[in-house]
C-alpha cells in the first residue's frame, strides 16, 4: 500500500474517531502501521483514537512513538499529557502539557490543555494566563473558552468565569463539562434555581453520570437552603464552638426545616424523589455526618480546653494569693 492510501486510511480513521467509532479506528490504524509503522500521521492517529476508547497506557507508548520519530512536534506530547493524567501522574502530565505548549507557541490547543492541567494543579494565575491566550489564539474555540471558563472558576473569578463559560455554550450548547461548570459558578454566585435548571438536564441526558447526579444533588440542597432561615441557622453552626449560637440554631431548627418543606414544593416532578435516592447510594450524606461529628468534638475539645484552662488559673490564683 502507497503513502496515498494510508494517508486515506487517516483520513477514515478521523471520520470514525469523530462519531465515536474509536476502537474501529484503532483497528484501522493498526492495519495502517503494519504496512508503514513509521507513519507519523498514522501513530498520531492511533494514538488519539486509543485515548477516546479509554486506554491511556496504550497511547502513552504510542505517543512515545510519535515524539521519537519528530521529537520537535506538539501533538504527541499533548497526546502524552491526556494519558498520563487518565493514569494518575498530574505532575508527568502537567510537564508535558510545557512541553508541547512550548514546541508550539501559537498552538491553542497546546495552551488550553497547559489551562486544564495548570488548573487542576491549583496553579490558578499560570492557568488563567494560558487559557486568555489559547482564547487569544483561537477566539470561536468553544474548548479553548471552556478551558479558561474552568481556569477562572478554580481562582474563584466567578463574573468573568460565567460570562466566559456562556461564550463557550454560545459556540457549542452540547459541551457538557462547559455546562457542568458553568451550573456551578451559578450556584456559587447564588442563582442556584438556574444551576438546578442545567444540572437537571444533564442528568436527563446522562442518567448513568454519578458525577451529574451528585451535582444535582448539589445545586438541589443549594437551593433548599438559600432561605434566611436556613443561612442563619447555618452560620450559627459554623460558630458551634460557642454556646449561644447552638442555642439560636436549634431555635430556629423549625423555622428551617419549614422553610425547606416550602421551596421544596418548588422542584420540578419526581426531583425530590432522585434526590433522596441519590443521597441514600452515592455517599453524599457521609461528608456531611462526618463535618457535623468534627464540628462536634471540636466544639466539646474548646469547652474541655476552657474548663481546664479555667480550673488552672483559679489554682494558680489561690497559690499565689
Amino acid at each position: 500500500m502507497n503513502p496515498e492510501s494510508i494517508g486515506s486510511l487517516v483520513a477514515r480513521a478521523d471520520a470514525l474517531r469523530a462519531i465515536g467509532r474509536y476502537d474501529d479506528a484503532v483497528a484501522l490504524m493498526q492495519r495502517a502501521l503494519t504496512i508503514d509503522p513509521e507513519h507519523y500521521e498514522a501513530i498520531v492517529t492511533l494514538g488519539l483514537a486509543q485515548l477516546g476508547a479509554g486506554a491511556p497506557k496504550a497511547a502513552l507508548d504510542t505517543a512515545s512513538r510519535a515524539a521519537a520519530l519528530q521529537p520537535e512536534a506538539a501533538l504527541p506530547h499533548r497526546i502524552r499529557s491526556v494519558a498520563l493524567r487518565a493514569l494518575g501522574k498530574p505532575r508527568d502530565a502537567l510537564d508535558a502539557a510545557h512541553r508541547s505548549a512550548s514546541l508550539a507557541p501559537d498552538a491553542a490547543a497546546s495552551h488550553r490543555l497547559l489551562a486544564e492541567m495548570l488548573a487542576g494543579a491549583r496553579k490558578h494565575r499560570d492557568a488563567v494566563e494560558a487559557g486568555r491566550r489559547a482564547v487569544e489564539l483561537d477566539p470561536e474555540s468553544a474548548a479553548a473558552q471552556e478551558a479558561l471558563g474552568f481556569a477562572l472558576l478554580r481562582s474563584k473569578k466567578l463574573p468573568e468565569a460565567e460570562d466566559v463559560l456562556r461564550s463557550a455554550l454560545a459556540l457549542d450548547p452540547e459541551r457538557s463539562a462547559a455546562r457542568f461548570n458553568l451550573a456551578l459558578v451559578l450556584r456559587l454566585r447564588g442563582k442556584a434555581e438556574e444551576a438546578m435548571a442545567i444540572t437537571r438536564n444533564l442528568i436527563v441526558e446522562s442518567p448513568g453520570d454519578t458525577d451529574n447526579m451528585r451535582a444535582m444533588v448539589g445545586h438541589a440542597d443549594s437551593f433548599l437552603r438559600e432561605g434566611p432561615a436556613n443561612r442563619t441557622m447555618a452560620t450559627m453552626w459554623r460558630l458551634a464552638v460557642l454556646r449561644v449560637p447552638i442555642v439560636i440554631a436549634v431555635l430556629l431548627w423549625p423555622f428551617a426545616w419549614a422553610e425547606r418543606r416550602r421551596r421544596c414544593a418548588q422542584l420540578p416532578p419526581g426531583m425530590w424523589d432522585a434526590i433522596q435516592r441519590v443521597r441514600a447510594t452515592a455517599g453524599v450524606r457521609a461528608p456531611l455526618r462526618r463535618r457535623l461529628i468534627g464540628h462536634t468534638l471540636v466544639g466539646f475539645g474548646v469547652i474541655c480546653a476552657v474548663i481546664v484552662a479555667y480550673g488552672l488559673i483559679e489554682g494558680a490564683v489561690r497559690f499565689l494569693f
